[in-house]
């Protein structure tokens, strides 16, 4: 009986809780270039509802399960966009960018919050770009608390 018990439980341990089985292919196809233009151009929503063109969520693109080996190819994207808004930001000191940017990273962590920690890693290297970035920004906020809510 205990024996079955102790199965049981490694057996649960071991299933998958959230996420998806494998990174939408809208998060993962293509060229590199064409994921950045694609995430850039949903971003443009922002604050407001942002989505992939198969209408994927930016959080959906790290919520799933660490076997697929994907994580790599999203976070590359995502660390692109990242570095990008976060220069405009500094640079231009710009609403739109602080905007943009804060959905992203609030995307980021709703979908690590999902991913089981495989994207933890890819979360933190997102947040090492927020040196010198007003995070404390109204457009920054509000952009962050659209993403964690619903990106």
């Amino acid at each position: 009986m205990c024996a079955f018990g102790a199965i049981a439980l490694s057996l649960a341990a071991c299933g998958r809780q959230t996420g998806l089985e494998k990174a939408p292919a809208a998060c993962v196809g293509g060229l590199a270039s064409q994921r950045v233009v694609a995430l850039r151009a949903a971003l443009l929503k922002a604050p407001g509802p942002v989505a992939l063109s198969d209408g994927t969520r930016i959080s959906d693109c790290l919520a799933h399960d660490p076997s697929s080996g994907d994580i790599q190819t999203v976070g590359s994207a995502l660390l692109t966009v990242t570095q990008e808004l976060a220069d405009a930001s500094r640079r231009r000191r710009t609403d739109v960018a602080l905007t943009q940017l804060g959905y992203l990273i609030g995307a980021a962590h709703r979908g690590a919050a999902r991913a089981q920690g495989v994207a933890d890693e890819v979360v933190r290297r997102l947040d090492q770009e927020l040196q010198d970035v007003d995070v404390s920004a109204p457009a920054y906020q509000a952009g962050e608390r659209a993403g964690r809510a619903g990106g």
